[in-house]
């Protein structure tokens, strides 16, 4: 008797050893995403796009037709998104795309490179070209002012200001340019403007130069970005980065670390570290100045 009541326990030990193993296994928990269903294992068709290019006030979508690509995927390895692409068919003034801003309202624009500029309202777009009265179709950069109005810089016609209503043009005969490559918006509600022409800041009724350098050789500033510090910090075509701490300018190029002396971008990352888009690569600064 003692046996075999000695053998019924190792059993039971045996059998809920089994059994717990088996329970578990079965009740882990699955990927609510990725787990098998009833639902068909067929490959699915999606289309991804390639990273963007992030300039510092704007948002720059590549147009190269690189950057759209199909691509077969299956549940397994994919993360599913939800894309829609517009092009001139849609309504977009023109499918080349060289700048974005999205206003108070919420509305997003697009400047392009020959078409004029888009607005798009979540629904449909509203294009403004030359014929409208804006001062050139190559959009280069957007901006609005602290009243709600709109600055369009352009590729050789000068800058746009919009009202709602209509357009006045600035260029070269106001004392401004006719190239105007970035408009920043300062926490003063200032605006600054990179141009071929060195800085501009408009005063509210005319444009006034921003010496930041005296080499004389100094004239295409691509970008301006201001840091949470009140810094400011400007991007030039050749002579690296500029740094305005609101007393003095402090210059930074390859002699200081910088990969190339192009700067196309400027940013600052939630740690403060200042990042230069170059030409060439890619450089951090670390912890600002």
């Amino acid at each position: 008797m003692y046996l075999i009541k000695s053998v019924n326990v190792n059993f039971m030990k045996i059998f809920l050893l089994i059994f717990f193993i088996f329970y578990f296994t079965s009740c882990k928990e699955k990927n609510p995403v990725f787990s098998e269903s009833s639902e068909s294992s067929e490959p699915i068709k999606t289309k991804y796009i390639e990273p963007f290019i992030v300039n510092a006030n704007n948002l720059f979508l590549n147009n190269s037709s690189k950057s759209l690509n199909t691509k077969l995927v299956t549940k397994s390895t994919a993360l599913f998104v939800t894309m829609q692409n517009y092009n001139t068919g849609q309504g977009l003034a023109l499918s080349s795309i060289i700048s974005g801003y999205r206003d108070f309202m919420g509305n997003v624009w697009f400047g392009t490179d020959g078409g004029g500029v888009s607005r798009f309202d979540g629904k449909s777009f509203t294009n403004f070209t030359k014929t409208n009265g804006l001062a050139g179709n190559s959009v280069m950069c957007i901006q609005q002012d602290t009243l709600g109005n709109y600055w369009y810089g352009t590729n050789g016609g000068g800058l746009s200001l919009y009202d709602g209503i209509s357009f006045t043009t600035y260029n070269q005969a106001q004392g401004l340019a006719d190239k105007i490559y970035c408009i920043t918006r300062d926490k003063k509600g200032m605006l600054w403007f990179g141009t071929n022409r060195g800085v501009k800041i408009y005063n509210g009724k005319s444009f006034i130069s921003f010496p930041i350098s005296k080499d004389s050789t100094l004239q295409s500033i691509t970008c301006i970005t201001e840091g949470k510090n009140g810094n400011l910090w400007f991007g030039t075509s050749h002579m690296g980065a500029i740094l305005f701490d609101g007393n003095k300018m402090k210059s930074f190029t390859k002699n200081n670390g910088l990969i190339s002396n192009k700067i196309n971008c400027i940013t600052e990352d939630s740690y403060g570290n200042i990042w230069f888009g170059t030409d060439a690569g890619l450089t951090g600064l670390k912890d600002n100045i």
